[in-house]
């Protein structure tokens, strides 16, 4: 049964992932011609390859638009893609076609693509020129490549000698490749220069939750403090959950040595570390979750053979469950809730504040 349990578990986060999350935004089948609707938000290596879009939130028909069937597309107030075609240095120079990220708007303009496992920059020139730039750290199956982003620099700058000099010891990322593609806008006296990028800020999330249920001569308090972690950028409905978490468990059953029914009672100290997934952002949110648990555990019952009468344990385990979250005001609701945390708990309900 435990088993089951927790392959149910296992089960309803994956289904909860694969549901995607579709936000606002649009796609450009040809230019001129855009179409606004809803964008499933994936990373930066799922999206390079293809994009789903539906009209309407509540649509169930999504449609998948490869790189060669539409010219790009956008998230709502967040960042743009566009089709790019370019001949693969570490692939035999095949040419490949994929979505890249917009990062600079100029004379000079620049994108990023994750392809194989790293990001490259796809730079086109006031001289309508294009190179591909690539880390000296990227490997090939023929073995290590040399890198030729600074080399590139350096020769697109060759104007602009006060800029040239920073190529050669330039470092390989986003930001220092946007901040030298837009100095070398600035240098050629390209006003309209425009970083175009949009860095989506990661979001932390503080809930104080206090709960329990009792009926017949069973029980069952929790009090939990959680920090949610989520990085909008990769998904706005799945975060990564910190915690502290004390729970009391009465069960009444029979013992063996009583002879009689007992209160078997088991107190918990957990850290619990995990992925939670709400299904909606709206007011009622469904909740699966899946990870791990740093717990001490005492054991206080009729039938311990230690003296003490208590058995004392520490462990780490796995933790998984279901639940509900409703809060019809900002920072106040209410949460019930049904896990395994080292063990199976009872379901419980109570008051959630969230800030």
């Amino acid at each position: 049964m435990r088993y089951l349990v927790l392959c149910s578990l296992l089960f309803i986060y994956v289904s909860a992932n694969a549901q995607g999350n579709f936000i606002k935004g649009f796609i450009v089948k040809k230019p001129g011609d855009s179409l606004r609707g809803y964008l499933n938000r994936e990373s930066d290596a799922r999206l390079s390859k293809a994009v789903e879009f539906k009209i309407a939130s509540k649509d169930a028909k999504v449609d998948t638009y490869l790189p060669t069937e539409i010219t790009g597309f956008g998230f709502e107030n967040e960042n743009v893609y566009r089709s790019i075609s370019f001949a693969d240095p570490l692939d035999g120079g095949k040419q490949k076609t994929e979505f890249a990220k917009f990062l600079v708007d100029g004379k000079n303009s620049l994108y990023s693509i994750f392809h194989n496992g790293s990001y490259y920059y796809y730079l086109i020139t006031a001289l309508d020129s294009s190179f591909l730039l690539y880390n000296d750290k990227i490997r090939s199956a023929s073995g290590r490549q040399n890198g030729n982003f600074r080399s590139v620099l350096y020769n697109a700058t060759r104007n602009c000698p006060s800029l040239q000099k920073y190529a050669q010891n330039i470092s390989y990322s986003e930001r220092n490749m946007i901040g030298y593609i837009n100095e070398l806008n600035n240098c050629v006296g390209d006003k309209q220069s425009v970083i175009v990028s949009k860095r989506v800020k990661n979001k932390a999330e503080f809930l104080v939750y206090a709960g329990g249920i009792s009926y017949d001569e069973n029980s069952m308090y929790t009090f939990q403090g959680q920090v949610r972690l989520t990085s909008p950028g990769v998904s706005r409905r799945t975060s990564l959950v910190v915690g502290l978490t004390y729970t009391d468990l009465v069960e009444n059953e029979y013992s063996q040595l009583a002879a009689a029914h007992t209160d078997f009672k088991t107190k918990m100290v957990t850290i619990p570390v995990y992925f939670q997934f709400n299904f909606t952002k709206t007011k009622l949110q469904p909740i699966a979750y899946a990870g791990f648990s740093f717990a001490y555990t005492k054991l206080e019952n009729a039938d311990v053979e230690d003296p003490k009468g208590y058995v004392d344990d520490y462990g780490v385990g796995f933790i998984g469950g279901i639940g509900l979250e409703y809060f019809p005001i900002t920072h106040v609701g209410l949460k019930a809730d049904y896990r395994y945390e080292m063990r199976s708990m009872f379901p419980n309900i109570g008051i959630a504040f969230k800030f």
